[in-house]
Order: C-alpha cells, then sequence, then structure tokens
C-alpha cells in the first residue's frame, strides 16, 4: 500500500497534552501540576529540551537527550511521564515522527 506522506505530516503536527500530577523541578524550572502541551525544541548547538504550553505560553523547559527507546508507544506523537523512587523521581520522555526524547525531574 502507498503512505501519504502528507497525512502523516499532517499527524505529526498534533502536540500531545499531558497531565502533571505532581510539582516537577530540573534545576530552576518549576513544573506545576497542570495540563500542558508539550513541544520540543533543538537549539543550534543540537541540544534538545521538553517545552511545556498552557495556551500559547511557555510555562517552562527541561533539558531532554534523544534516546533510540519509545517507550512501547502506541501513537508517533506521545509525552508522558514514569515515575520511581517512591514517586520522587520522574523521567519526561517525548517523542514524535523526528526523534524520541527523555528528561529527568525531582517529583514533589
Amino acid at each position: 500500500p502507498e503512505v501519504n506522506v502528507s497525512k502523516l505530516k499532517e499527524i505529526a503536527q498534533d502536540y500531545p497534552t499531558l497531565l502533571v500530577p505532581t510539582n516537577l523541578t530540573n534545576g530552576t524550572t518549576k513544573i506545576s501540576p497542570g495540563f500542558y502541551r508539550i513541544i520540543s525544541a533543538k537549539n543550534k548547538k543540537q541540544q534538545y529540551t521538553i517545552n511545556f504550553y498552557q495556551g500559547s505560553n511557555l510555562i517552562g523547559k527541561i533539558p531532554a537527550t534523544e534516546t533510540q527507546d519509545d517507550y512501547e508507544a502506541e501513537t508517533i506523537n506521545f509525552a508522558k511521564i514514569i515515575y520511581s523512587n517512591n514517586d520522587k523521581k520522574a523521567k519526561i520522555v517525548y517523542g514524535c515522527l523526528e526523534y524520541n526524547l527523555e528528561a529527568d525531574a525531582e517529583a514533589n
């Protein structure tokens, strides 16, 4: 079957929404509980961030690293939080058509 590239690009423009149930802290960045639209960014130095938006307002950016792990996501675009260490550590994972990212944060 033929792949509909335009449909794939249209799907890839939809950004995932993530419920953050706890405070997330990474350095000076603090993300409060709430719903966020997650968008990634890559700067000129090839460094990634996972960006948390509410409406058109950028609430915070957390540095991220590229990974080959898709965390068993069922969709092309995804974002989720994986808690560990009795819910004190959080790994934010994000995936899109081009790459998958992961970022660490303290949860409190």
